[in-house]
């Protein structure tokens, strides 16, 4: 057990980089934790259109009628100069302007379009398109029902309007958007762990390389310390030092109270058997590898496929088809699967991510285990190589 303790303490010290680093890190991940979570409530808010009428006519004032109360779209008037710098600054998501003659227009059955402007906004402006389009294809139904009298479309237009049902306005749920902001971030910092924790464990794989390469295991042999020992003196090290990083961020949720609603107990469960399989992964490579540039697009290649398959960079579920089969053989995927089936049964988690609607609509959230099952075979796939590896070094006598 002393010898144990000595190889774990020494190899602390030479992965001083990698502790500092997984901290640091840490510290990252407390900081965008708490951006996502306050900032995506903000982006909830009302919709802003600048408003520019030139047209005095009762289409007019039912279109205005019809953003605002049916819509709830706040129209913001002014000077056209005004409203386009509003626009470039962001602060509305489009401009809208009735021209001169649009109402006469309308009810003679011309296709007299409204003038509309956007920058960059392509989600608003698809929202508000569709909304035009409904609005302006029921006034061409009117059109022709008139046929070009405008008394009888003004007529038309005030029974449409007074039959129209009343509007029932469910109050802004700002905690309610808040939990699910939460839990948004919650999973978004998990995915940035998949990819980051598997990066870092290049550190632990380059130090088994070394050692492989300037003979300590060679030396092992003739001393009276059992490769075993080493194996898992440095190993505990590698394993302390990258789930530092997770130790902070949770650590940090504890402490301020924004974990509360959050599996953080399972999830940090599924954490440490995920770095059971990174660790394991690195003592497989530095074993086998035999160059460490090799050593070093290995690690950047399994990172990139196992996190782009796992769910770390979109929810599975927005994959092809035949991605989302091939997501079954990546540790990554269950890691995710096993957070999304966690969060499933939280109020509000149905609407938060497809990944998690797509989780309770398929199991409870006791089913983790079964994923977290999976996860722990893959660590145990990995030790197994390497003690297959290291036997058959003891047999052969040799340092590959």
């Amino acid at each position: 057990m002393r010898r144990l303790w000595l190889i774990f303490a020494n190899s602390t010290r030479r992965l001083t980089v990698l502790f500092c680093s997984s901290l640091a890190i840490g510290l990252v991940f407390c900081l965008l934790f708490t951006l996502f979570a306050d900032l995506a409530p903000r982006l909830s808010g009302e919709l802003s259109i600048g408003y520019i009428n030139k047209d005095n006519s009762a289409v007019s004032v039912d279109f205005e009628r019809y953003l605002g109360e049916r819509l709830n779209i706040t129209l913001v008037t002014d000077e056209r100069a005004t409203l386009e710098s509003e626009l470039v600054e962001k602060h509305i998501s489009g401009l809208i302007e009735l021209p001169e003659g649009f109402g006469a227009a309308v009810v003679a059955g011309d296709r007299s379009a409204l003038l509309v402007t956007y920058m960059d906004d392509y989600q608003n402006r698809a929202l508000i398109d569709s909304y035009l389009q409904e609005y302006t294809a029921s006034l061409d139904i009117l059109a022709q029902v008139a046929a070009g009298n405008n008394e009888r479309f003004e007529q038309l237009l005030a029974e449409v309007q007074e039959l129209s049902p009343p509007l029932s306005v469910t109050a802004f749920d700002s905690e309610l958007a808040q939990k699910r902001a939460t839990r948004m971030s919650f999973t978004n910092v998990l995915g940035f762990y998949l990819i980051i924790g598997f990066l870092l464990a290049l550190v632990l794989a380059n130090l088994l390389y070394d050692d492989r390469r300037n003979g300590t295991y060679q030396r092992l042999r003739a001393s009276n310390v059992h490769t075993v020992s080493y194996v898992v003196g440095t190993c505990a090290a590698g394993f302390l030092a990258n789930l530092s990083m997770v130790l902070v961020f949770f650590g940090f949720l504890l402490v301020s109270g924004r974990g509360e609603g959050l599996p953080l107990g399972p999830a940090f469960v599924l954490c440490m058997l995920y770095e059971l399989f990174v660790i394991g992964f690195a003592l497989v490579c530095g074993l086998l590898v035999r160059g460490r540039q090799a050593l070093m697009w290995i690690f950047v290649a399994a990172s990139t496929i196992f996190s782009l398959l796992g769910g770390a960079f979109f929810p599975v579920e927005y994959a092809p088809q035949f991605m989302q089969q091939i997501a079954h053989i990546v540790p990554t995927f269950w890691f995710s699967d096993a957070v999304n089936l966690l969060l499933a049964d939280a109020p509000g988690a149905a609407a938060s991510t497809a990944a998690s609607a797509a989780a309770s609509s398929s199991a409870s959230a006791g089913n983790w285990l079964v994923s977290a099952g999976i996860l722990t075979l893959y660590s145990l796939l990995c030790a197994l190589v390497a003690g297959v590896r290291f036997a058959s070094r003891d047999r052969s006598h040799g340092v590959s």
